[in-house]
């Protein structure tokens, strides 16, 4: 499999302007095997992606307002990734089935080895139900895009079971899991728990899903929690397949606000001839409001001779909510600005594949 992008895109926020012009390459070899009661799959896949940004960012922490001090910068960045993966399985007697697999890859860009390995072992309880036991070490490149103007690498490692239901027209889905991450350089252990129920009957199609993270990190010997806490986050979605190649779809999102530390005084820095803010302290925070967002689309899909088209045209935040995103300041830290996610957005296109 082979594949290529090009995308030109602006993103900006107060006074931080992104503008971007990025290529992608992507190439994949895989190959299956299958060896006595082991079977599984060898991947070599490449990444070569060149970036040219501009743009401008702020001078200091919360100064995010359109006429608050601000630099310009522009880079160039060429990152070729290499990775090579690996996955086997085999039963273990009459229920078990074992799992193991692993991922080696190479930054080239900062001359770093990244690798990856997991395993799991699948119990069917019945012919309805199955339990998976899972594990293992992962990483993820982080390439810039928007407000992110270098390269991050992230490492983590985790444990989750696994529950499956399967009868006639449902599916039922349930999860606990220890995440184990570093987040602004410290060790943060996340819990959570995952439920999803899924409904089929042609030409209809419905899900929901009900998510739980807690996590805090250690400042002082006193816990608090990070932006990526929430006591809950609820997903619906359902699908229509409609006459003459027609596809309707829906999506919904509430999650808990995120946790911030609000803004209690500043103070000035003659240094630097400018007020520095005063936060909360870290156990001290407050929620923003909750996040709610409705997405649609529509799909037309249109059958030629060994090939197909498919034009879409996909809204979103169709109802055009205003969801709280964080607070600026100005440049002396005597005024506070809500600043909000995107509100309705709109995307049109046509994909053709051919064999």
């Amino acid at each position: 499999n082979q594949g290529f992008n090009w995308s030109k895109a602006r993103y900006e926020l107060g006074n931080i302007l992104t503008h971007l012009r990025q290529t992608d390459y992507h190439g994949n070899l895989m190959a299956h095997w299958r060896a006595g009661a082991w079977n599984g799959t060898l991947a070599v896949h490449y990444t070569l992606r060149r970036q040219l940004s501009s743009g401008t960012y702020p001078l200091y922490d919360g100064a995010l307002e359109n006429n608050d001090p601000s630099a310009s910068y522009e880079q160039e960045g060429r990152m070729h990734t290499p990775e090579f993966a690996a996955f086997a399985k085999r039963p273990l007697g009459n229920k078990l089935v074992l799992g193991l697999g692993g991922r080696f890859g190479r930054d080239a860009t900062e001359k770093r080895t990244l690798l990856a390995a997991q395993t799991h072992l699948l119990y069917p309880i019945n012919k309805r139900q199955s339990l998976t036991l899972a594990g293992g070490r992962y990483y993820q490149l982080t390439y810039p895009r928007g407000g992110t103007l270098s390269l991050q690498y992230n490492r983590s490692y985790q444990l989750a079971l696994d529950w499956q239901y399967e009868h006639q027209r449902w599916t039922a889905q349930a999860a606990v899991y220890r995440h184990w991450a570093r987040w602004q350089n410290q060790d943060n252990t996340i819990y959570g728990a995952e439920g999803l129920l899924r409904y089929q009957a042609y030409p209809f199609q419905f899900w929901l899903s009900a998510s739980h993270v807690s996590c805090s990190i250690e400042a002082d010997a006193a816990p608090f929690p990070t932006a990526f806490v929430f006591a809950y986050l609820l997903r619906a979605g359902g699908r229509c397949d409609l006459p003459a190649q027609f596809n309707l779809t829906g999506n919904w999102l509430l999650r808990q606000g995120q946790y911030f530390r609000p803004l209690t005084g500043r103070q000035w820095e003659s240094t630097i001839d400018a007020y520095l803010p005063i936060f909360a302290e870290p156990s001290q925070g407050e929620r923003l409001t909750a996040f709610q967002r409705v997405d649609i689309g529509l799909t037309k899909t249109i059958l030629l001779e060994d090939s197909f088209l498919i034009a879409y045209l996909n809204i979103n935040n169709v109802l055009n909510r205003s969801n709280l995103r964080a607070y600026a300041f100005d440049e002396d830290y005597s005024q506070v600005f809500p600043t909000l996610y995107s509100q309705r957005v709109w995307f049109v296109g046509v994909v053709y594949q051919w064999e």
